[in-house]
């Protein structure tokens, strides 16, 4: 079932422009087991640019879910918290990292 989904997670991203999903790479991706029963799974995933442009991710999707949103991990007042997001912002030469969270500014 996790390999169901790993292939899944690889299809989920749709790109602003056919020219970013060549410059967009994703790795170490992995979903968490869900418990019976459970209604909501998520999907953590790092995504590498590799052009000299920033690329922003403005939707996901998958066929085998009614709905797909994308979230950023972020410690608010000590808390990390699951944000939702409307775009994901991909630097230039960079990477956005699953498994670092981020800071929110006050």
């Amino acid at each position: 079932m996790k390999q169901l989904f790993l292939s899944l997670l690889l299809s989920l991203l749709v790109f602003s422009t056919s020219h970013a999903a060549d410059s967009l790479t994703v790795t170490d991706s992995w979903i968490p087991e869900a418990p019976p029963g459970a209604r909501v799974m998520a999907a953590y995933m790092n995504i590498q640019n590799t052009s000299i442009n920033s690329i922003d991710i403005i939707a996901v999707s998958s066929p085998a879910f009614d709905s797909v949103e994308m979230h950023l991990s972020r410690e608010v007042d000590g808390i990390a918290k699951m944000l939702q997001q409307d775009k994901l912002s991909v630097a230039a030469k960079s990477t956005l990292n699953a498994d670092e969270t981020q800071k929110a500014s006050a």
